[in-house]
């Protein structure tokens, strides 16, 4: 089994600056940075759905709305909020 890093993946509420999740010791210390940043988007995700319309809306109710990955020290290493993962889908579809 790999050694845990002591990166954190919090979920919040960004607008009212509310932490809603912390998953410490989720990440092995030997993960590289792309599948970080993917299991972070999967985190956020799985409180959201597609509609019909291809929009994303609230799975479940007030889910978070902002992923962050934190290092060790507390800084913000990776950032995500679901309006970011909205208007990436809007463009990819055009």
């Amino acid at each position: 089994m790999n050694n845990t890093s002591d990166l954190v993946i919090e979920l919040n509420w960004f607008a009212r600056g509310i932490c809603l999740d912390r998953r410490a010791a989720a990440i092995a210390s030997d993960t590289p940075p792309e599948d970080i940043v993917a299991t972070a988007r999967r985190s956020l995700l799985n409180y959201w759905r597609e509609d019909g319309i291809r929009d994303l809306v609230p799975a479940r109710p007030e889910p978070p709305d902002e992923v962050v990955v934190r290092g060790a020290d507390g800084r913000a290493l990776y950032r995500r909020t679901i309006i970011d993962e909205k208007i990436e889908r809007l463009f990819a579809n055009m």
